[in-house]
Formats: structure tokens, C-alpha cells, sequence
């Protein structure tokens, strides 16, 4: 039975050493590759010349978001944007954050119902 990994764009597949180390593991286990959508459409054979480029465009991809997040980010402070979590705005606020109080703790930890599993634990 030849097994093929299906993924819906290739942008979604990984990013540079990932990728490579992926193609690599989808060769020793014979496992081709198909893209459902996008430039790369089709079946290919996760040796080749697909997945060289691949790593290479993700790697440009991925200078080009961690160059251009820094500018988005001031660009939204100068709009009175912010960016980041809840801004701590007292001592009291502070020691909540870093303390919360046992009965908070308590409740995250316990199931809502005691001997039934969540969904999220039987996939």
C-alpha cells in the first residue's frame, strides 16, 4: 500500500531545517507527497527538487515576517495600539497576576467532571 501525506498549501507543511528534516524522514518511509492548493499543486516526490525550494522560500519568507513584525508594531503604537497581554496597572493587579489566589488554581486543575475524560484526551 504506497501512503501519501496530503496537505492543503505548502506554506503549511514547515519551515526551512523542518522542512528538510521532514522531507527526509517522508523518503525513509516511502511516503509521497501531494498539495491540494496553491503554486505547488499535484503529487511530488518529497526527494526532490520540490521541497529544495521549498525550504528555500520558507527561509526568505520567514527573515522576511521577523523583519517586518518590528514595523508593524510601531506602526500600531503610533496608532495607540497595543501589543502584548494586559497592561499591569498596580501593585494589587501585579500580585494577582503573579499569586493568583488557591481556589483559582483549584479549579483549573480539577475536571468538570470527576472520571470522565475530555475530549481533548481521547484524540
Amino acid at each position: 500500500m504506497h501512503v501519501t501525506l496530503v496537505v492543503h498549501k505548502h506554506k503549511r507543511l514547515g519551515r526551512g531545517i523542518e522542512l528538510a528534516a521532514l522531507a527526509e524522514d517522508l523518503k525513509a518511509r516511502d511516503v509521497g507527497l501531494e498539495f491540494l492548493t496553491g503554486e505547488l499543486k499535484g503529487s511530488h516526490d518529497p526527494s526532490g527538487m520540490v521541497f529544495t525550494v521549498l525550504a528555500a522560500l520558507s527561509g526568505m519568507e520567514r527573515e522576511y515576517i521577523r523583519d517586518r513584525t518590528p514595523e508593524g508594531h510601531e506602526s500600531a503604537r503610533r496608532r495607540g495600539k497595543t501589543i502584548g497581554g494586559a497592561h499591569v496597572t498596580d501593585e494589587a493587579m501585579l500580585s494577582m497576576a503573579l499569586h493568583p489566589p488557591p481556589s483559582r488554581a483549584r479549579r483549573a486543575s480539577t475536571p468538570a467532571h470527576p472520571g470522565r475524560r475530555s475530549a481533548s484526551a481521547t484524540r
